[in-house]
């Protein structure tokens, strides 16, 4: 994944999906959502998140060759849900993202 800002680099990717596996066309792309799993871990109870090997550290932004940029390789977590379209609200207060009360 390419790095944009290096201020809140993600931790993990959700793969975002509301058909199962096995129904998905070769053209078929789930939503991939960037994540850190501290904000994460602070407003959401459910486990999904795989916890990580002990003394394992943060990804860290490397430069790949022949490219411009920083770019971060995270770990997937395939994520199925009802509704993909309406993930983004559930994230955005579920996060505590949404600034307005």
């Amino acid at each position: 994944m390419r790095v944009k800002q290096d201020a809140h680099i993600p931790s993990h990717v959700f793969a975002i999906f509301d058909i199962l596996e096995n129904e998905w066309g070769s053209s078929y792309q789930p939503l991939l959502v960037p994540i850190h799993v501290d904000l994460y871990t602070h407003g959401f109870r459910s486990k999904i998140i795989p916890p990580s090997p002990p003394g394992s550290t943060f990804p860290v932004p490397y430069c790949a060759e022949n490219t411009e940029g920083q770019f971060v390789t995270l770990p997937v977590v395939p994520l199925p849900v009802p509704h993909t379209p309406s993930i983004h609200l559930l994230l955005l207060f579920g996060l505590g993202l949404e600034t307005q009360t």
